[in-house]
């Protein structure tokens, strides 16, 4: 029986099966297939086969970027001035943006 690693939610929302009514547990037992149509139940062994249980997840891999690394531990010491004089920067805006969209659209495996 497979096992499941911390990566695995991340592959069910990619597969487009978040929120569908089934569950998981580590030890690679599915709960509530039953309740999924065929196509989802296809979907989701294919999501198996191709897991890799030692793979982190998105926000783990994000968290070992050392830029972003960085910039987490500016803002844990940064007083409010200091972070109104960042963001009103106009390349500090830019930074922010792609910041943010890269904590919310992350770069998917090709």
């Amino acid at each position: 029986m497979p096992k499941f690693g911390p990566s695995f939610g991340d592959e069910i929302m990619e597969a487009g099966l978040g929120g569908a009514p089934f569950g998981w547990n580590g030890e690679g037992e599915i709960v509530g297939r039953e309740s999924l149509t065929g196509e989802q139940s296809a979907k989701l062994d294919e999501v198996i086969n191709a897991h890799d249980p030692e793979k982190p997840t998105r926000l783990m891999q994000h968290n070992q970027n050392p830029e972003l690394k960085e910039f987490r531990e500016w803002l844990l010491t940064a007083t409010p001035e200091d972070i109104d004089k960042w963001v009103e920067n106009t390349d500090a805006q830019y930074v922010l943006r792609v910041l943010v969209k890269s904590l919310a659209y992350p770069p998917t495996r090709g």
